[in-house]
């Protein structure tokens, strides 16, 4: 699907989902996020976004489409700032902005990076002051005080919102987290998929809305050997021949997991389905790797 206006070096895509028939592609047509924010629909340019905040420049992060209002979420780079605060986000509704928190130096806005919305409630995680963070209808929850954590992804089931991702702790080591709001009491939850022992990293999440059931992706290491893990709830499932893993979906009760793996002795773009390796599902011998995984 070409990208079209920039060439393939001067753009970027940061996500892509899929309503319907149509696939949504959000990024930025400058290589670092450079204004405008923009999305392109079934490969052509559908949408472009300037934020109103004189300080930075935009990048498309994430979009939805619930209930026939079009929601993406954008970041503002600002110079000078760290990595962590330097992109205080603005949600767009059917085109209208709204900056979150405040989007001046005091270090107190929000950067937003993965967004899910169901019914009323708006989700997004991202950094507040440099640490992990949930937004939630304008209130922002810190998930972890232990700088170097992160968010990796959000999603939203049963009026519970989860968020996945890892914390660093004082030794030096990572955990895969994955933490659940409530949306009807508020109570947060954080589950540590790597117990006692094991370190690793969440690095995507899905539902299955038919079945109730969260699938958190990710890596671990147990006594020095590091393998690629799928958690169904909290039971985690091996992924053979893995080399790499980028991103989970759900469809039709079918878990589809996009990465690299070392069959036939490369390094090939791969997906697992409910667990099962296909080495070479694209047809690219090449090593290379796709980046999001939409299935509907």
């Amino acid at each position: 699907m070409p990208l079209e206006t920039a060439t393939e070096y001067d753009q970027i895509s940061s996500d892509v989902y899929v309503s319907g028939n149509d696939v949504y592609v959000v990024g930025s047509l400058a290589p670092q996020g450079g204004a405008p924010a923009v999305v392109w629909k079934n490969g052509l340019l559908y949408a472009q976004y300037n934020s109103t905040n004189p300080n930075g420049t935009g990048i498309g992060n994430s979009m939805v489409i619930e209930n026939g209002d079009f929601y993406v979420l954008t970041g503002n780079q600002i110079s000078g700032v760290s990595a962590n605060n330097s992109r205080p986000s603005s949600l767009w509704k059917n085109g209208v902005e709204t900056i979150i928190l405040n989007p001046g130096y005091t270090n107190t806005y929000f950067v937003g990076s993965y967004l899910s919305v169901k019914g009323s409630n708006v989700c997004i995680a991202g950094f507040k002051n440099g640490l992990p963070a949930l937004w939630v209808n304008g209130v922002v929850t810190t998930l972890s005080n232990l700088p170097g954590s992160k968010c990796t992804g959000i999603v939203i089931l049963n009026n519970i919102v989860y968020v996945s991702g890892y914390i660093l702790g004082s030794n030096g080591t990572y955990k895969a987290m994955r933490w659940s709001k409530n949306l009807t009491t508020g109570v947060l939850t954080s589950l540590n998929l790597t117990p006692f022992t094991q370190t690793g990293r969440a690095v995507a999440i899905a539902v299955d809305e038919q079945n109730g059931i969260v699938y958190t992706l990710g890596s671990r290491t147990i006594n020095s050997v590091s393998e690629a893990v799928l958690w169904s709830d909290t039971t985690p499932t091996v992924l053979s021949g893995a080399t790499y893993i980028q991103d989970v979906a759900v469809f039709n009760g079918n878990v589809y997991v996009l990465g690299k793996s070392n069959s036939s002795g490369g390094d090939n773009v791969s997906l697992w389905i409910n667990g099962v390796l296909n080495a070479n599902p694209f047809n690219q011998p090449q090593p290379r790797i796709l980046r999001y995984l939409a299935l509907k």
